[in-house]
């Protein structure tokens, strides 16, 4: 069965009226029903219905096959309307578009002024300006290929056109493709005005995106992805586009990590037996997440060592082992100081850049038991050049045993001896192991005597606050509730500590921060505990407190809570689980008080009412940071500690 055959035509057009005739050759006693636009925008719908005796065609047609409109008002004689008459299939008839009034040579003196400011696969954007009518709005034909794809009227309001003393500053024009150019194929477009005369630019050329991936391609991309149906073809597609992140996974490795130039270079050296040819080290360092300083104090002091490793010569590279996503602003810093983060889509694991670019890296940071115990095996297999330092962060198992004792739960003891385990093996494997105290160091020693440990702190700058406790009221604890310790000490100040210390002195409340609060954290709520939340600005939790309590009963390693409030100048109350690690002065343990209620409140309402010992604490607390955390401390213990994990190897610092 065939289709309609038309046959149409545009007899007179003018501001009055447009006439003429359509006729389905197919079925030429039925009207053809008709579109009327104007400046592309349709205006009318009529029925080519009406007599006219010329169109009569005996035993074919009789005649019933003419059009009329009629404008009301008329058009405008001070602009040209481009007027269409489209068939049913979307198609002009002959003779349509046409410009009512038609424009003339004498119309046309100073010409157009425009320029097309946008062009690329989504739109074409300008302006046009008609200097003998600048009042009108001119009609703009987009051509594409040769081929029309639009028509429409240059009158959108443009601020700088009018700045530029150009009238209104209504000569704008915008035009999205409805269906985007091929963007593997060069194109041509081209404007021009209704008056007939050129575009003041010409045409333009659209080229290929060939050698990049630009936004076109992405589109289409998405459009022939978002199409396929056919499992078969789902499944093709996948595996092309999986081929496809490899490809890109090898050339960010070849250019990002350096490896093509790196490969070259130790072949140089294995041939040419050139020894003087060096590169900087590269490390990789693998942690949970992102750190973000304003999170957690194993943050702050991955962070520390980062800048340390970075002092020391080598080039950093971070990755997530569990929690890939991160803050644009948390990204932004990391990339101001020089740090990569190799992150999905392009690097979706751990495995796929030990696997396609572990030749990149001469050492492997793992922080935390979790990351090593779970890539040390797979660095060491996919990676056997690389040296591999384990940071302790704290010792899990030490952790765990105190834990269970203090909660009085004997099956944290199984987990501790699971913990151990698996610490000594990787204590064994690591070539260095990083712990934060010296006496986490001595504990690494004692299980594992053979074993590489040394103790490397973390930089903490010490604030300019000056510290007056007279202007000051707030008691503060800090801490992650994501940790264990921290949960039990806000169950210990709710049950014990605070209501003893309301008895003692009702005017006492204490005021938790912290990032994590769960719903049972913030049950512990009660008169003279309040919880305020996390708090992103640390100088301001510190700025109204006059002392701080560290009132854990449990955990491992140095805590970081205590060195942010030394920091600001701020003193701390702390139980001697609190103060393990730390390298204290003389006068400073009289700051410890024992894990007993009775002896804790007492030492706090003391320390509270002694102005002149907390000025003294104020002083020695940053007399510690300045002596035992300064930056230039840490990057020395770094040294040691990369010193140890290259030993083995018979290089020069900073060469391969």
């Amino acid at each position: 069965m065939t289709g309609p055959l038309y046959r149409a035509f545009l007899d007179r057009a003018d501001r009055y009226v447009i006439e003429g005739w359509a006729r389905d050759e197919t079925d030429p006693f039925t009207p053809v029903p008709l579109a009327v636009f104007r400046d592309g925008v349709q205006v009318a719908e009529l029925a080519a219905e009406s007599w006219r005796e010329d169109l009569v065609e005996p035993g074919h047609s009789d005649g019933y096959c003419a059009f009329r409109h009629v404008w009301v008002p008329p058009l405008p004689e001070n602009d040209f309307s481009r007027i269409e008459v489209r068939l049913p299939n979307g198609e002009q008839i002959s003779g349509s578009p046409v410009f009512v009034p038609a424009p003339t040579d004498e119309q046309t003196v100073l010409g157009m002024r425009g320029a097309i400011d946008i062009l690329d696969h989504e739109r074409v954007a300008g302006w046009i300006r008609d200097e003998d009518r600048p009042e009108r709005a001119v009609g703009v034909t987009v051509l594409l290929d040769g081929q029309e794809v639009a028509f429409l009227k240059a009158n959108s309001f443009r601020r700088d056109l009018r700045d530029l003393g150009l009238g209104s500053g209504r000569y704008g024009f915008e035009f999205l493709f409805t269906f985007p150019p091929d963007p593997l194929t060069a194109h041509t477009v081209e404007i021009h005005p209704d008056t007939g005369s050129p575009f003041p630019e010409g045409a333009k050329i659209l080229p290929a995106a060939e050698g990049f991936f630009d936004q076109a391609m992405m589109n289409l991309a998405h459009r022939e992805i978002g199409g396929l149906r056919d499992v078969e073809k789902i499944r093709t597609a996948a595996d092309f586009l999986a081929s496809c992140l490899e490809t890109l996974r090898r050339k960010d490795a070849e250019g990002t990590l350096g490896l093509g130039s790196r490969r070259e270079i130790r072949r140089l050296r294995r041939q040419e037996a050139n020894r003087t040819v060096t590169v900087q080290r590269q490390v990789l360092v693998i942690d949970d997440q992102t750190p973000d300083a304003r999170r957690d104090a194993a943050s702050v002091a991955l962070l520390s060592h980062m800048k340390a490793m970075q002092a020391a010569g080598l080039k950093v590279f971070f990755t997530p082992g569990l929690i890939p996503g991160c803050r644009e602003d948390v990204l932004a810093l990391l990339e101001e100081q020089g740090i990569t983060v190799l992150r999905p889509p392009l690097w979706e694991s751990v495995e796929a850049i030990l696997r396609q670019a572990g030749e990149a890296f001469e050492l492997i940071y793992l922080h935390r038991l979790g990351n090593a115990s779970a890539y040390l095996e797979l660095a060491r297999r996919l990676c056997p050049m690389a040296r591999i330092i384990w940071s302790v962060a704290d010792i899990d198992s030490l952790r765990l045993r105190r834990q269970a004792q203090v909660e009085q739960r004997p099956e944290l003891t199984l987990l501790a001896a699971q913990s151990e385990a698996r610490e000594r093996m990787i204590t064994w494997r690591a070539n260095v192991v990083i712990t934060h105290s010296d006496e986490e160091t001595a504990r690494i020693r004692e299980g594992v005597p053979s074993c590489a440990a040394v103790t490397v702190r973390w930089a903490v700058p010490v604030g300019k606050t000056m510290y007056r406790p007279a202007k000051r009221d707030r008691i503060v604890f800090l801490g992650h509730f994501g940790h264990a310790p921290n949960r039990d000490a806000v169950r210990w100040l709710a049950t014990e500590i605070v209501p003893a210390l309301r008895r003692l002195n009702p005017s006492l409340a204490i005021t938790v921060f912290g990032s994590g609060m769960t719903a049972e954290t913030l049950s512990f709520a009660c008169d003279g505990l309040t919880f305020a939340g996390y708090a992103p600005e640390l100088p301001r939790v510190f700025a109204a407190a006059r002392l701080m309590v560290a009132p854990l009963r449990f955990g491992a390693g140095i805590k970081g809570k205590i060195l942010e409030s030394w920091a600001h100048g701020v003193p701390v109350l702390m139980t001697p689980m609190a103060a393990e690690g730390l390298p204290l002065l003389a006068a400073q343990r009289s700051c410890v008080a024992p894990a007993e209620t009775a002896a804790f409140v007492a030492a706090l309402a003391a320390l509270w009412g002694d102005e002149d010992r907390l000025k003294e604490q104020s002083a020695l607390g940053r007399k510690l940071l300045r002596a035992s955390f300064a930056e230039k401390s840490v990057e020395a213990e770094m040294a040691q500690a990369l010193s140890a994990a290259f030993a083995g190897k018979g290089m020069k610092s900073g060469s391969l």
